[in-house]
């Protein structure tokens, strides 16, 4: 606590130093739309406390998070290089079962999902 306080405390007296205001309340973003547009965001979080819980390093737990957002965001341009919503809900589950897979056979097996979607961004359009 005396660490983010530290921080916060720094930021504060930089941004009074130079003169920076706060966003007047009407500018902010609303947070609940972000959360509707991006709601698959939260599955990695989810995934994250899981194996947290489960009694896996953070280490391990953050890594493999981290993963899952790429992942996604790996994964969505090519879903919506995908014709009918039933062939993107296929591909969706087919993803999530090879991305969750790791706890099964191995990390190795997401790194080969990830290195896939990234020659799979490469070769579609839209993908780049």
């Amino acid at each position: 606590l005396l660490y983010f306080g530290a921080c916060f405390w720094q930021v504060h007296l930089e941004a009074g130093k130079a003169g920076l205001h706060g966003m007047a309340k009407a500018d902010l973003p609303n947070p609940w739309d972000a959360v509707k547009q991006h709601w698959p965001l939260v599955l990695p979080l989810a995934a994250l406390v899981y194996l947290l819980f489960a009694g896996y390093t953070p280490i391990f737990a953050g890594t493999m998070g981290l993963a899952l957002t790429i992942v996604l965001i790996l994964g969505t341009p090519l879903a919506a290089a995908i014709g009918p919503l039933a062939f993107r809900i296929v591909f969706w589950i087919a993803l999530g079962l090879a991305a969750a897979s790791f706890m099964k056979f191995g990390v190795n097996l997401l790194g080969a999902v990830i290195a896939a979607l990234v020659v799979a961004c490469f070769t579609f359009q839209g993908g780049r």
